[in-house]
């Protein structure tokens, strides 16, 4: 990936990098009295116009919404190259394939379940797969009609919804590694490795407590982390825990650490994703120090990602009473 073109890209995310909230904001959004003051608090932000637009405050769901449409446009606008973007943008594409899927599956309008952004077009891949059109003009959109009709196919043989969403994820995981060995960027290959070694360590411990065979996590678990797929077979009827040397010497070890140590007393592994989000956002800060490059344009999106993520957080305690301690423990780090 040629580093140059992306000069002029990069200076103008640093301008964009000057509105991302830091953290005496979040502070005060924290201590806020309600929800009412944090959105009054978050009104002199660059979300000014939508929280205005409000006319309930318990609305502010469309408000981040938004806010991540608006933000993956302006990066693929600005990007000189879309894959950068189309990293981290895989999650909601796939996710909008296997909405696609089961909306055709079950006849049924799932309209508000799609997260408009990113490369497919939601309006034509319905009309293709309501027409049984089989020419499709655009390569992009030819795959992931190739996709939802083989997921498709799976559960017309098996009957079994759980099948779309494991064959959509293979191939999301499939297709982020094309990705990141076309762009051959270090930060993206230690992206993904995380990612696919948190999402295989949470389906672990997430199906440890139900009946689990050799077969099923061959099926379940994704090949290319930093900790090999087959390493798990070995504790299908014995404890794996956060000291294990499965884990140590992992660049993720002190993560996944205190995200096992809280599944272990609370039963509960929203820590462990927490604890992905907060690797990442170290792993972006190393882009600071970098005039240019692809990693610019990655490490913004990701920050702004976290930053609608804790703003959920919040806001959703205030809506709910929820303790000021208790956010403090689940808020990301800010990126500025």
């Amino acid at each position: 990936m040629d580093r140059s073109k992306f000069i002029q890209a990069s200076a103008r995310i640093r301008v964009l990098e000057k509105d991302l909230l830091n953290q005496p904001i979040y502070d005060r959004l924290i201590e806020s009295k309600d929800l009412n003051e944090a959105l009054h608090i978050l009104s002199d932000s660059v979300y000014q116009t939508g929280i205005h637009s409000l006319e309930n405050d318990r609305d502010y769901e469309y408000v981040l919404k938004q806010e991540l449409i608006k933000t993956f446009k302006d990066l693929y606008e600005i990007s000189p190259d879309p894959r950068p973007v189309d990293l981290l943008s895989a999650q909601y594409y796939y996710h909008n394939l296997k909405v696609l899927a089961k909306e055709s599956m079950i006849h049924q309008d799932l309209e508000t379940s799609y997260v408009p952004l990113g490369l497919l077009d939601i309006k034509k891949a319905q009309e293709l797969l309501d027409s049984h059109e089989g020419k499709v003009a655009s390569k992009s959109l030819d795959r992931a009609m190739k996709i939802v009709g083989e997921a498709m196919d799976i559960y017309e043989e098996w009957s079994d919804p759980q099948d779309i969403d494991l064959y959509i994820d293979q191939a999301q995981i499939h297709g982020m590694q094309e990705l990141v060995d076309e762009m051959d960027v270090d930060m993206f290959r230690d992206y993904l490795k995380a990612y696919i070694d948190f999402s295989n360590i949470g389906t672990f411990f997430r199906n440890k407590t139900k009946v689990m065979d050799l077969k099923f996590l061959q099926k379940v678990l994704y090949e290319g982390g930093e900790i090999p797929k087959k390493d798990y077979y070995a504790y299908l009827n014995t404890d794996l825990d956060s000291d294990n040397k499965m884990f140590t010497n992992k660049k993720i070890a002190k993560y996944v650490r205190r995200g096992l140590d809280v599944f272990d007393e609370k039963n509960s592994l929203s820590q462990l994703e927490d604890e992905l989000d907060r690797y990442c956002m170290d792993l972006i800060k190393e882009s600071k120090t970098m005039t240019y490059g692809p990693e610019v344009i990655f490490a913004y999106g990701l920050a702004k990602e976290m930053e609608i993520k804790n703003l959920r957080l919040i806001l959703v305690a205030k809506a709910n009473d929820i303790p000021s301690e208790d956010i403090k423990e689940r808020l990301r780090d800010s990126y500025v």
